[in-house]
């Protein structure tokens, strides 16, 4: 119960899609994370439900999350591919949490 309350006061504070959806947005956010301030909600929020789209929509075998991968492993995940791609950042922030968590975990190629 906790968590959803956090999640809808987080997801009330989130700005429009169009005010602020690239890179550069994501990286401010969950670089406040350890914060507790409304940007790093911001962040939680984003990446939990990003995180939870990818886990429904992953029978593509393109993204083999794992089970237990949590909100807080995939803000170090991501932090980490931005901070390493700061190239990438004029990309819409879906782009760069994607191409973050394929990177850690994209299918490998089974043997035949």
């Amino acid at each position: 119960m906790r968590y959803m309350l956090a999640l809808a006061v987080a997801l009330g504070c989130i700005q429009s899609a169009n005010a602020a959806s690239t890179g550069m947005d994501l990286q401010r956010w969950c670089s406040a994370v350890d914060d507790g301030t409304i940007d790093g909600n911001r962040c939680d929020a984003y990446m939990l439900g990003f995180v939870h789209a990818l886990s429904l929509a992953s029978d593509s075998k393109v993204w083999c999350l794992p089970d237990n991968l949590t909100r807080g492993q995939s803000v170090l995940i991501v932090r980490k591919w931005m901070r390493d791609n700061p190239e990438e950042l004029h990309q819409s922030a879906g782009v760069v949490a994607s191409r973050a968590l394929l990177s850690a975990f994209a299918c490998k190629k089974r043997a035949k």
